[in-house]
């Protein structure tokens, strides 16, 4: 797995509840070398959480992080 990838797993798994943007200025401040700019690793987030959509959550081969979607 990539270097970036590793990194923001390592993040959700310490901050599980915290939000994407929030998590995403965390990961850059702490990263700024790894990550273009907080968009960049807010995307990265955004994929292992699931928030992509319906095909790339189907893609998505560790759902550790994938937050359950409700219709309500």
């Amino acid at each position: 797995m990539a270097l970036k990838g590793d990194t923001v797993l390592e993040y959700l798994a310490r901050f599980p509840n915290t939000s994407n943007l929030c998590l995403a200025r965390i990961i850059y401040r702490d990263n700024v070398a790894l990550f273009k700019d907080v968009e960049d690793a807010r995307s990265k987030i955004r994929h292992y959480r699931g928030s992509n959509g319906n095909i790339a959550r189907q893609k998505l081969t560790n759902r550790t992080y994938v937050k359950s979607v409700s219709n309500t």
